[in-house]
């Protein structure tokens, strides 16, 4: 009977075949949030999102105001994909504050902040459609609130060209401070205003839990000026929020803000600057 020869087989490994199937490449955890701020108000369902990626997979842990989340039956953590949420069932006031996701793999760790708010939002001023006066305008805004507002600051000035840039007048334009939103509207019409002139505008809100952040400015004119000329928005459209700041000589009210752990402070209306000759405050009652 033949004697069988063992022989070795070459084999040509293919070179993408020559790492490890199981390695697979790593990188440290990154988080990206789409809301920084999200609205809401005791009794309702709240949820705060982080997308998350990593590898390997990373831990997730959520921080209210720097203290670990106690995660319960009404406050639990959720995944879905890279999405990363922790819900509330019934959210109640001691839940409002900054809330980190916290990221972490043996890489390295990261985190993103989340504001839960009772706060109203942003005003935003909204373009009306109505006749322009030599001596008067109607503004219009609305801002997101799940409670009733009591009170809006509602600041105006002839742009800087015509005038002092400091030279602000501040309307106290009450809420009804019955109806709840989520988004309200409200209206007002300044009088007494110069004719041909570009005016600048700025308001916020106050709800039950305190003021909202100031809107971005708004420009608006009387018959004879177009408040489009040397000037424009990033939609291409001057009735609309511009991409002006906030002034300055206008300092945060901090007695009942509450700082964001991952930013500085915002600037917000005063309620404590003092008026002066060309800085008056007017009350409109309702």
């Amino acid at each position: 009977m033949p004697k069988l020869r063992r022989g070795r087989q070459k084999i040509e490994e293919d070179p993408s075949d020559s790492q490890d199937e199981t390695a697979k490449p790593v990188h440290p955890p990154r988080v990206a949030i789409e809301k920084a701020w999200v609205h809401s108000s005791p009794g309702m369902r709240s949820e705060v999102t982080c997308d998350v990626e990593g590898s390997p997979h990373p831990q997730v842990e959520w921080h209210l105001n720097d203290v670990p989340v106690v995660y319960s039956r009404r406050l639990n953590k959720h995944r879905h994909g890279t999405k990363q949420s922790l819900v509330i069932t019934k959210t109640t006031e001691n839940d409002f504050g900054f809330y980190k996701c916290i990221v972490s793999n043996k890489l390295g760790s990261t985190y993103q902040v989340i504001q839960l708010s009772a706060l109203p939002n942003m005003p935003v001023f909204k373009k009306t459609q109505q006749e322009k006066f030599d001596d008067r305008a109607t503004l219009a805004w609305e801002v997101d609130s799940y409670s009733a507002i009591n009170q809006y600051d509602l600041l105006f000035r002839q742009r800087k060209e015509y005038g002092s840039p400091n030279n602000w007048t501040k309307v106290v334009v009450p809420g009804d401070g019955l109806s709840g939103g989520p988004i309200l509207t409200q209206m007002f019409t300044l009088t007494g205003l110069s004719p041909s002139v570009v005016y600048e505008a700025a308001v916020r809100a106050r709800n039950r839990y305190g003021w909202s952040r100031p809107s971005n400015i708004y420009r608006f004119s009387t018959m004879g000026a177009d408040p489009e000329e040397d000037f424009t928005t990033e939609g291409g459209n001057s009735e609309s929020n511009t991409v002006v700041e906030f002034p300055q000589e206008f300092h945060p009210n901090e007695s009942r803000r509450q700082k964001s752990p991952n930013s500085s402070s915002r600037t917000a209306l005063s309620t404590t600057t003092e008026p002066n000759e060309l800085h008056k405050e007017q009350i409109v009652k309702g």
